[in-house]
């Protein structure tokens, strides 16, 4: 069944998480990064991807689990792209208001995209804007899409 392609822009209820500092150090030594930074201590800070961390839930609350989206099987859902704009570093131990909005919603033929911003912030002040592309398998319109146009060797 097709997504709602009509349904972008929707902004989604806040969503609230405040990351400790063990959950910072945690993920900076699960994905291998050994900067000093990301350790416990009075002047850590996260590392530039643990914003998924709290973002995550922003998304699944959000547009993923939208009926009016339509995704309805979620094994359906493949990640396409992430991408991190830092106003400021994330801190542990502060509380961040995390605001879902779907941006838009891409019919692909026999697959769909959803693209969906999250605007994290603390006491009104912007750290993060997250962004990711999820492509949902079955959920475009069946409608074949142009081809893509191929280069022979005689353009060489």
């Amino acid at each position: 069944m097709p997504l709602n392609f009509d349904l972008a822009p929707k902004v989604y209820e806040v969503v609230s998480a405040t990351p400790t500092p063990e959950q910072i150090a945690a993920y900076a030594e699960a994905s291998g990064d050994d900067n000093p930074r990301y350790r416990i201590g009075p002047e850590q800070i996260a590392s530039p991807i643990f914003g998924v961390v709290p973002g995550f839930d922003a998304l699944i609350m959000g547009p993923t689990n939208d009926p009016e989206l339509g995704v309805g099987n979620p094994l359906m859902i493949v990640h396409g792209e992430q991408e991190f704009v830092y106003h400021r570093p994330l801190r542990p131990g502060e509380p961040l208001a995390l605001l879902p909005t779907l941006e838009r919603v891409e019919d692909k033929g026999s697959g769909a995209t959803f693209v969906t911003k999250v605007a994290v912030s603390t006491a009104g002040t912007p750290v993060l804007d997250l962004f990711a592309t999820i492509f949902v398998r079955g959920g475009g319109s069946g409608t074949p899409r142009r081809r893509s146009l191929r280069l022979d060797s005689s353009c060489d």
